[in-house]
C-alpha cells in the first residue's frame, strides 16, 4: 500500500489547492512528516495557531521622570535651541547643545562689547 503526502508548491492541483505529491511506501514516510509533507492538501496552507495573548495589567504612570536633574542655571533643551534661533545661529536644529550654549554665550558677549 502507498501514502500519499502533500507539500506547499505548484506542481500539482488537488481539489484546486496547488500543491507537491511524494508518494512513499507506508513504512518509510514518516521522516517527511517532519520535514514538512502532510497527509492532506488542505494542511499544507493551513493557518499556525496563533500564540495565546497574556494580559499585562497596566502599570500606572508615576510622576518618576527618567532624565537628569538639571544643574543650577541649566535651561531645558527646547528652550536652549528657541533662544539660539531667535539670536540667528545657524544650523540651530541640529548643532549639539553644548554648542549651541557656547555659540549663545559668545553671541551675549559681542552684544556686549559693541554696548
Amino acid at each position: 500500500m502507498a501514502i500519499i503526502l502533500f507539500k506547499a508548491g505548484n506542481s500539482h492541483k488537488v481539489n484546486g489547492i496547488p500543491c507537491q505529491i511524494q508518494v512513499c511506501n507506508e513504512f518509510s514516510y514518516l521522516h517527511l512528516l517532519e520535514q514538512g509533507w502532510f497527509y492532506t492538501p488542505e494542511e499544507c496552507y493551513a493557518e499556525e495557531e496563533e500564540p495565546e495573548l497574556v494580559e499585562v495589567p497596566e502599570i500606572e504612570e508615576e510622576a518618576e521622570t527618567t532624565e537628569e536633574p538639571m544643574e543650577a542655571g541649566e535651561e531645558p533643551i527646547d528652550e536652549i535651541r528657541a533662544a539660539a534661533r531667535e539670536a540667528g545661529i545657524s544650523h540651530w536644529h541640529n548643532k549639539s547643545i553644548e554648542r549651541l550654549v557656547s555659540e549663545l554665550k559668545d553671541t551675549e558677549n559681542a552684544e556686549r562689547s559693541e554696548d
